[in-house]
């Protein structure tokens, strides 16, 4: 076989293919992922490196290290099973979706905090992607990449509440249309640290990634625009419990903004406003585990038949119960909350 033509494959019963390839005098001294990508260039570095981790990929008669060096003449043999098949699922792992609605269009979820949305980084189980496979099989669109089927829109990891996948290509196409047009309607409530000083107010602050940490947002003026509109539900001594209604859709865009306007988000690790890096929960308070901001509702139009439908998903138990907190032992005194 020339190494540019296809690696070999064996049919495995529906679960996956075989693919089994030998090493060229080219090869020599390669790196496994390096020729895995160079081989099977049409699957993702990020699902040939879960192979490997799975121990679905041998070089020789061993089983194959990820960043192994290659020799001449090595067979390397790839077990190419659907990426919900790849490992079993463990303690903690989510493997089941909480559906509020599907059809053959699209299903909503209540995605609990703790679930990030698709592989990446170093979360490779557990996903929504995964569990949505288990549910839907194969035939979930992948235009948004191998290892995102059916994913529109994402939430992070520790952030709760109401997404919608797609089930069908059409279906993904019309709703990443509506997003990208701004046409849906986000709404966020967040329990944050300082007393929000008035009713409402808007957050128009450019967003860009933090050069020196790659994981994080910041404000930057020549960022991607970001705006983000909110509004005081109730107010304690210290904290503030909000509605978000997010404009743009940029990543971690209401924590960094709230952060940005001294009201960080409690809980939130990655993002503290200047001057309150100690202030937080005081030790007799519950102490959520993540971030306390959920996804409360979504509106969009159904992809299939333009109906206006709207979703909605109570505050989990985590935050109602520090909510409950905050007004026995932190309740604000009438007239206390200062308006515009």
């Amino acid at each position: 076989m020339s190494q540019g033509s296809k690696a070999q494959g064996i049919d495995t019963g529906g679960r996956g293919e075989i693919r089994s390839f030998e090493v060229h005098e080219d090869e020599v001294g390669m790196r496994l992922d390096r020729l895995l990508a160079s081989r099977l260039p049409e699957h993702s570095r990020s699902y040939l490196r879960e192979l490997c981790e799975a121990g679905k990929v041998q070089v020789g008669d061993g089983q194959a290290l990820y960043k192994q060096k290659m020799e001449l003449g090595q067979v390397v043999r790839v077990e190419l099973l659907p990426r919900h098949l790849l490992r079993e699922p463990r303690g903690g792992y989510v493997t089941e979706l909480s559906v509020l609605y599907e059809d053959d269009w699209i299903c909503v979820i209540d995605k609990p905090a703790g679930m990030a949305a698709h592989p990446g980084g170093s979360e490779l189980f557990g996903t929504v992607s995964q569990a949505a496979e288990i549910r839907y099989g194969d035939s979930l669109p992948r235009s948004s990449g191998e290892d995102r089927p059916g994913i529109v829109h994402r939430l992070d990891k520790e952030t709760s509440g109401v997404m919608v996948l797609a089930l069908t290509d059409d279906a993904l196409g019309k709703l990443q249309n509506q997003f990208k047009d701004r046409a849906v309607r986000k709404e966020y409530q967040a329990i944050v640290v300082g007393e929000p000083r008035f009713e409402s107010d808007w957050i128009d602050r450019p967003l860009a990634r933090d050069p020196r940490r790659p994981e994080k947002m910041q404000v930057q003026r020549d960022g991607k625009p970001a705006e983000t509109f909110w509004e005081r539900l109730e107010i304690f001594e210290g904290f503030g419990l909000l509605r978000c209604l997010p404009k743009t859709g940029r990543t971690h865009q209401i924590r960094v903004h709230l952060c940005s306007a001294s009201m960080p988000i409690v809980g939130d690790k990655l993002y503290h406003a200047r001057g309150r890096q100690g202030q937080g929960l005081p030790p007799e308070a519950p102490q959520p585990a993540r971030h306390c901001l959920h996804a409360f509702a979504l509106e969009f139009e159904h992809p299939g038949t333009g109906e206006p439908l709207r979703f909605e998903s109570p505050l989990p138990e985590d935050m109602t119960v520090l909510l409950d907190w905050l007004r026995t032992h932190r309740p604000k005194p009438a007239g206390g909350a200062r308006g515009r």
